[in-house]
């Protein structure tokens, strides 16, 4: 599983207590619902099929990879021959 957390809104302005001075700083991966956000979720496949690449081989290839937005969504990617060669979104088209 790979986890990103999105963002509704686009940056926060917040004070820093100490200077006064206001700034803007970026809330989460990117925008929901955006093609960032949408590139942002498929490239997080990569890293959750590197996990289970490193599994040791007697634990087998995991019948799903799992991409989440937490708090707003859950991608499952299947590939039931186990032979994690051909992962596709679940449930299948």
């Amino acid at each position: 599983m790979e986890a990103k957390q999105g963002s509704d809104a686009v940056e926060v302005t917040e004070s820093e207590e100490l200077s006064g001075q206001r700034r803007t700083r970026r809330i989460g991966t990117a925008r929901r619902g955006t093609p960032a956000w949408q590139q942002a979720m498929k490239k997080a496949f990569n890293p959750a099929q590197r996990y289970a690449k490193a599994l040791p081989d007697d634990h087998g290839w995991p019948p799903f990879l799992i991409v989440v937005d937490v708090g707003f969504c859950i991608d499952f990617y299947a590939d039931f021959s186990l032979q994690g060669k051909h992962y596709f979104p679940y449930p299948f088209d």
